[in-house]
């Protein structure tokens, strides 16, 4: 949630927002030249942010997040994205892409922070002509369940049937007992990973 925004170690409250769609945008009028939007596309959910203002002040542009709920942020290498992990450590979403660009099209430095419970998105933007558009990507992880012998030609998925923990799946053309013998394989689940049995 954007709770702040302006320059690092000055960074003030936004106001609260004045919602507004457009297909498959949501636009956040927050004043003070701040818009917040999002934009539900096949990469993932964008949450992104039209700056049309410079703050006053002198040092990076920052715009500050509070994050809340179960899962647990933690910065990817260089600042380029975060992941965000469950109780048992599994990452279930990433917070990247990060893409920021002056009224020019030039593109302008910056990179994610982790703090606790606040991610920062910070902006080197000397030099830069306003408007800006900065636009990083919210993308959840899929866990994938895999034979451990399978193969393209196998089929793995033709059918499944699932049981509380427990799921069935089929591959018709496995070949381990023979030319197109076919196999069944059985998962249990464990936490939120699903174990070949």
């Amino acid at each position: 949630r954007l709770t702040r925004m302006g320059r690092a170690g000055a960074a003030m409250p936004v106001a609260a927002a004045e919602a507004r769609t457009e297909r498959n945008r949501i636009f956040l009028t927050r004043g003070a030249g701040l818009e917040e939007w999002y934009l539900n596309g096949e990469v993932g959910l964008e949450q992104g942010f039209t700056v049309s203002k410079r703050p006053a002040g002198s040092g990076p542009l920052v715009l500050e997040m509070a994050l809340s709920g179960t899962l647990r942020a933690r910065l990817m290498e260089g600042g380029l994205g975060v992941t965000f992990h469950d109780l048992e450590g599994q990452a279930r979403a990433t917070y990247r892409d990060l893409w920021v660009a002056d009224a020019r099209g030039n593109t302008l430095p910056s990179r994610l922070i982790v703090a606790g419970d606040t991610l920062t998105i910070e902006v080197q933007d000397a030099g830069a002509i306003y408007p800006l558009t900065v636009d990083p990507t919210l993308m959840g992880i899929t866990n994938k369940v895999l034979a451990k012998d399978g193969s393209a030609s196998d089929y793995f998925g033709t059918a499944v049937s699932l049981d509380g923990t427990t799921a069935i799946i089929a591959s018709p053309y496995d070949d381990d007992r023979g030319s197109s013998s076919g196999s069944v394989y059985v998962f249990n689940r464990s936490g939120v990973r699903w174990l070949q049995q």
